[in-house]
């Protein structure tokens, strides 16, 4: 039984999807630290890349600017403004010519038009949805669904074994902080994910990796997404 544990992150790249394909279970961490950067509190769980002019551009939900440590499943939205409308004429300007532009754009805008005052139940009902719309079946958990003690490596093993797993899978960046001898003492088999972005038609060349499952959804529709993940879960099988 496989298990991924990751921060809720504003609509993410395809590859925090098909870490999503690849387990039975996947925890939220929505009681960890906001890893705020800067006067605008930007980081991957309120903000995130998509193609524009040919280029990454950031899309973000704007959120409350708070001093000190905050946890993400204390983060406020700013819903002062009308950003929910700007990111959808921003997607409208960006993905009005992609090939499955008309398909997906009510299902995403009604995604985007989720009332909440919190970022993290914003990010998690969108994951929720597109997991399913996906046919995705891993099942989610939230971290404050368990009564977590520990931090760090010890954290992530602790939560490995609340849902009753026995290997965690993990990103590129997990090798810069997790001790793997943690999870070997506790009998829990390591699983790197060395995701590879795949190339599929953009609205524009030359490719541009690493934005978000918007721009896969537009440009390959609900059907090639999943074919996509797929068919990166069945390659490496064989590997």
């Amino acid at each position: 039984m496989i298990c991924a544990i990751h921060q809720p992150n504003f609509f993410p790249w395809l590859g925090y999807f098909d870490k999503l394909s690849r387990v039975d279970a996947f925890v939220l961490l929505n009681q960890v630290d906001y890893e705020k950067s800067g006067h605008s509190m930007q980081c991957y769980t309120n903000r995130v890349g998509i193609l524009k002019n040919g280029k990454s551009s950031w899309i973000h939900c704007p959120v409350v600017r708070e001093h000190g440590a905050q946890s993400i499943c204390d983060v406020r939205i700013n819903n002062k403004t009308d950003w929910r409308n700007e990111l959808k004429n921003t997607l409208r300007e960006c993905y009005k010519s992609a090939a499955y532009y008309n398909d997906v754009a009510e299902y995403i805008f009604s995604l985007i038009s989720f009332e909440t005052n919190y970022l993290s139940e914003y990010n998690i009902h969108i994951i929720e949805e597109l997991v399913k719309h996906l046919d995705l079946k891993a099942k989610l958990f939230r971290q404050d669904q368990f009564q977590t003690t520990l931090h760090s490596t010890e954290l992530l093993i602790e939560l490995v074994k609340a849902v009753d797993c026995d290997c965690y899978l993990f990103g590129g960046g997990g090798t810069k902080y997790q001790q793997d001898e943690l999870f070997e003492k506790q009998g829990i088999k390591l699983i790197g994910q060395n995701f590879q972005f795949p190339h599929y038609e953009q609205v524009s060349q030359p490719f541009v990796p690493g934005v978000s499952i918007l721009d896969t959804l537009f440009n390959c529709g609900f059907d090639g997404t999943k074919y996509i993940l797929n068919a990166n879960k069945q390659q490496l099988k064989t590997q």
